[in-house]
Formats: structure tokens, sequence, C-alpha cells
């Protein structure tokens, strides 16, 4: 008709229009079958304001410039008046059906080129209809041959891409079901990858300006085109494009609200992968069967306080804490008693530390302390809080719900090394309080050992011979002690550095600390003379056996007394230590300033040490409540000055609060 007829003598409607009409249900309904909705509601909902924002403009578009005017110029011609509004009807619904395909959840998974290639048919086909039924209302006319012919042939074409397409997707999808495994070239999955990524941006960007583009070009074509005619028409453009302007708010709207809940989710995604992070980090620095931070963590905290050390000159401390003859336990009991053993000391270590010190197993039996802001004292007093708090109580090993508690008795021996007395750097610190604490170990267990201290530097030949003369004697007197008496021992180690302590506090003269520390090592050496069946009676002694046992302090006075040397003036300590301030001690009832200042600090120590350790006949009870009984026989047994200062050296330092 087109080419054999002039335009004017081509039959409307004629059979030709048979075809175009039955073609709208096809596409409609083709392209309905291939939308499945698997969206949310805010999803749904967000694709539905995108579609109408579309629908809305291609409706507005057409009924101000095609429909509207097609229903003005209807004749009574019925066919002909079927044939003319069911075009830019059916374009109106190709728009729609295309409009909707876009914004398909389909469209956007493996079928995402059919989608594309099928919505751009439909809009080429739109567009072509559209056309024609605009310049058919114009008195020119609509003529053939011209550029929009283009449209028709174009939109056939990509439709029948689409299905071809559509085809080998669904073809190749029915084989991967046949087949698991498909070989294929690594560059050609590539190349076909990054084309896939390619299209699926492009057709995202698409999606996300359209709507926008599309509301805002009717708007301008209504409010520049449309509205300037006035009356009635102008009205309907304006509230059209006010419609379409409120639809655009609403999208944005809901955009922000997405936003807003997905920057939330992205947020709480953060904090979890942050905690999770966190988790496997403290993981990596946490001991598995202490809790404690393991080697790694104990290092790099050393690490730490050195440096801060170094920053701010102040002091640091290391302890190093080894469990003696742990090693009996696991042999005896087996590991699963060690490792609850290792438990336990792990609790009790961390209970009698500072909030900003530090503790964490070295490895093995071993754990390690660091002290911040702890001079020797400090260091010294906190080893013996450890000490105490690893001895007693005993430790409990149950092997199963039916059977009884056992006790095993722990004691730890430990290495103290200070920052700028022992060394600057972790790894002189490391090895100096490592040292202490082997040498204490060698000398007894159960005690606290400072690197480079004089026991130490005597054992090692490092000392002046005078010095070194009196230390070997005192070693050897001790020796002697101990092979009679185990428990003796152990409990002078223990007063050694508490009397150092208590004597710097008091701001005795340096040459009285070490005599000091020689009357507490060897303060009981008298006891070498009390009969083994009263040394080691588990209950209390009778009277006739105390008058037996108080000799121990004149025997020790001759012992040391035929030493000569300083031991002459240690030998009054050893004599004095029993004495009370009231006068009723023994042996001679001297009271008051009488008594040597190093024999009533010894006295202090010597009760207190001796009420907070355990006896077969009693059990001990806290350094709190040692200290208020220290407090209750102040002025009566004890010199009141000295029980105030050991009171507070135990209970003011940091390193040994309660």
């Amino acid at each position: 008709y087109d080419i054999r007829m002039p335009s004017s003598q081509v039959p409307f409607p004629g059979l030709f229009d048979i075809g175009f009409v039955s073609c709208y249900p096809f596409f409609l309904l083709s392209t309905l079958l291939l939308n499945q909705d698997r969206r949310t509601g805010s999803e749904r909902t967000r694709l539905a304001l995108d579609a109408f924002a579309i629908i809305g403009s291609a409706f507005a578009l057409s009924w101000f410039f095609i429909l509207g005017p097609t229903i003005a110029n209807l004749n009574d011609g019925f066919a002909q008046n079927f044939v003319a509004l069911y075009f830019p009807v059916g374009d109106l619904f190709l728009i729609i059906v295309a409009t909707l395909s876009m914004f398909s959840p389909s469209s956007t998974d493996s079928l995402q080129t059919v989608f594309i290639r099928l919505c751009s048919g439909l809009a080429m086909l739109a567009i072509a209809d559209s056309l024609l039924s605009y310049f058919s209302l114009s008195p020119a006319g609509f003529n053939t041959g011209t550029l929009q012919d283009v449209f028709w042939p174009l939109g056939m074409m990509l439709m029948g891409l689409a299905v071809v397409e559509s085809s080998r997707i669904r073809g190749g999808q029915a084989k991967r079901g046949k087949a698991q495994t498909v070989p294929a070239s690594h560059h050609m999955l590539g190349v076909a990858s990054t084309r896939s990524a390619r299209t699926f941006r492009f057709s995202m960007d698409l999606r996300l300006i359209a709507p926008f583009v599309l509301d805002l070009v009717t708007c301008t074509i209504l409010l520049t085109v449309i509205a300037p005619a006035g009356g009635p028409i102008a009205i309907q453009a304006s509230v059209v494009a006010l419609l379409l302007v409120l639809l655009v708010v609403g999208r944005q709207l809901l955009t922000l609200r997405e936003n807003n809940l997905l920057r939330a989710r992205l947020q709480e995604e953060l904090k979890d992968s942050h905690r999770a992070l966190r988790l496997k980090h403290q993981e990596a620095v946490t001991d598995a069967i202490t809790g404690l931070p393991n080697h790694r963590a104990v290092m790099d905290r050393m690490a730490q306080a050195v440096s801060n050390s170094h920053k701010t000159n102040e002091p640091c401390a290391v302890l190093f804490i080894d469990l003696d003859h742990f090693k009996q336990v696991n042999d005896i009991w087996g590991h699963r008693a060690g490792d609850s053993i290792l438990r336990q000391v792990a609790e009790r270590l961390r209970a009698v530390i500072r909030e900003e010190d530090f503790v964490g197993r070295y490895g093995g039996e071993e754990f390690a302390v660091v002290l911040l802001n702890s001079d020797v004292i400090g260091a010294a007093l906190a080893a013996e809080r450890i000490r105490f708090a690893v001895v007693s109580p005993a430790c409990e090993w149950q092997v199963d719900e039916a059977s009884e508690p056992v006790q095993i008795k722990i004691t730890g021996s430990i290495g103290i090394a200070v920052f700028g007395e022992h060394g600057t750097t972790r790894e002189m610190l490391i090895e100096r309080a490592d040292s202490a604490m082997y040498f204490a170990k060698r000398n007894g267990r159960n005690r606290a050992c400072i690197a480079d201290s004089e026991e130490m530097r005597a054992a090692q030949n490092e000392t002046i011979p005078t010095q070194s003369t009196e230390i070997r004697t005192a070693q050897v007197l001790t020796v002697a002690a101990a092979a009679r008496d185990f428990e003796t021992g152990e409990h002078a180690h223990r007063l050694v550095l508490l009397a150092e302590a208590v004597a710097r506090y008091l701001r005795l003269p340096e040459e009285d600390l070490h005599l000091i520390r020689l009357g507490a090592l060897m303060h009981d050496i008298g006891k070498i003379g009390i009969p083994d069946g009263i040394l080691h009676k588990p209950g209390p002694l009778t009277t006739d056996e105390w008058v037996i046992m108080r000799q121990h302090p004149e025997i020790g006075h001759q012992i040391l007394s035929m030493a000569g040397g300083v031991s002459q003036a240690l030998a009054i300590i050893v004599l004095a230590h029993h004495e009370r301030y009231d006068g009723k001690g023994y042996p001679h009832g001297i009271s008051g300033e009488a008594i040597p200042i190093a024999a009533r600090i010894l006295s202090v120590i010597d009760a207190f040490d001796a009420m907070v350790s355990r006896r077969p006949y009693k059990e001990p009870i806290s350094m709190s409540e040692a200290c208020d009984e220290l407090r209750r026989c102040s002025g009566a047994q004890f010199d009141p000055q000295v029980v105030e200062a050991f009171c507070y050296v135990v209970e003011g330092q940091g390193a040994l609060a309660v």
C-alpha cells in the first residue's frame, strides 16, 4: 500500500491493520511471562515508583500530544475510531510493558541481555507508532520513507535478537544441569565476565537515571509547550507536572530511607567485623589453658613497658614465676591435673596484681608479671604477695564427680629484675629475672630473689671478701637449719624482702640493711638445737615443750657469737627477736627501745608470716586480718612505729594492696 498507492488512497483501516493490532497482545503476554516477582516489599515499592515515573511521563506526553488530540478528532466510524485509539493506547501498553520489564527482578539475573534487547525493541516500536500517530494528526500527514521508518525494523530486530539470546541462555542452563562441570577456556570466561559486568553497570545506570530524566523532560515540555496555551489544558498540564514532581520526590525520599537503612546495616556489619577481628586477635594472644595472655603478648607488653620507662623515666619491673616441682604433678596426677593447677594459679595471679599491671603465661609452668611504676621494693613486695597467693591455700584436683578433691601444695620461685637497676632493654630484664628465678630454685625454692642481690653476687664471687665471707657463713648455717626443718628455711627466706622493705621505709642507715637481711635469714638458726620431737610436733606444744622451744634464741646467739666478726652484732639481733615491746618477752624481758630495731622489725614480720602461713594445726588468715591483729597488739607485743611501717608497706603499696 505505501509503495504502490498514494498516501491519501491507502485505506484506513485496512487489512494490514489486523497484523499490527494482533501483535500487541502477544508482545504483552510474552513479556509478562518472563517476569517473576522475587523482591522484598521495599524493593517492589522502589521499582514501582521508577516504573510509574516512566509510565507517567509517557502517558502525559501521549495524552497531550497524541491520545487527547486523537480522541478530539474521532469521527462516527467504529472501525476508524477503534484503530485510531488502539494504536496510541497500545503504544502506552508497550511502554508500560518495556518499563516493567526493565525494572523486573529477572532483568538483573542471567537473562539481563535478553531484557535489554527486549525493552529496547519495544521502546523502538512505541516510538515509531507514536511518531506515526503524531504526524498523522498534523495537516502535512505522515510520509513514508523518512528516518523514523528505521524504528520499526530496528525494534523487530532487537526483539528477535532477544528471543535468540533467551534460547541460547536457557539451552546452556539445561546443559549445565546435566553436566555440572563444563570445560571452558579461562580467557574466554574472563572476557565473558568482563563483558557481563560492563552490561550490568550500564543497565543499572540506565535504571537509575531514566525515571528522573524522563520526568524532568516531560515537566519541561508540559510547562513550556502545553501550559502557555492557557485554559483548562494549562491547568491539566500543571497538575500532571506537579504529580510527576511529587513522584520523583517520593522516590528520592524512599532512596534516602533505603540509604539510611543500608548505612545502619553496614555500620552494624562493620561493628560485627571489628568484634570478630578483636576476638581473633584476642585468641591469637591468649593462652588456651589458663586464659592469660600468651608468650607473644608477654613479650609485646614487656617491650611497651620498657619503651614507656625510657620516655617517662618511671621504673618498671619484670617478675618471672616458675612453679616448683611441677613435673611431679604431671607425673603423679596426669596432665589434666597439671592444666587444672595452671588455671588455678593463673586466677590467683590475676587477683593479686594491680589493674595497671600485667600477667601472662611465659611458657610451660612459667608465668611473667610486668609491674608499671614499681621500684625494687615495690617489686619485692609484689613478689611476696604473689608467692603467698600461689602457696596458700593448696590447689585442688578432682578426678571426677564421684571422687574426693585432692589437695596439691604448689610453691613458686620468683626472679625480679627492675628497669634501670638491672637493665634497660627487654632482653636484659628477661635474662636477669630468669637468672634470679633459677637462683631462687637452686637455693631452697618457694622464695623470691632480686637480680644481682648480695646473695647472688656472693654466690658468683663478685662481692667484696668481707661480705662474701659473711654471706657464705649465713648460707652454711641456713642450709644446716633447713636440713633439720625445711619449713624453717623457707620461712627465713620469705622474711628477707619484707624486713628490708620495712627498714628502708623507716630510713635506717644502709649498713643496717645488710645486718637486717642477715638477721632475717638466721633469726631461727638456734632451732638446730631443738629436739625433733618438739620441732616437728604437728600440734600445739605443752608448757614444758615451750620452755625448751624458747631456748632457740639463746642457742642461736651462742652459735653466731662463736663465728666472730659481724656475727657478733647479728647474735644480739637473733637473741632479742622474741622480746616484747612491753617487756614480757623472752629470754631476758627487755622492753621498748632497749630492743634492737632490727629485732623489733623481725618480731613483727615473724608474727605476720606465722599468721598468713598454713600450719598443721591451723589455717592461714588473710593479709588484712594479719595486719589488724598486728595493730591490736601494737604497743604491747610490738613496736607501734614498726607495726605502722610494716602495715603501710603491705597495705599502702599498690603492688601488695589486698
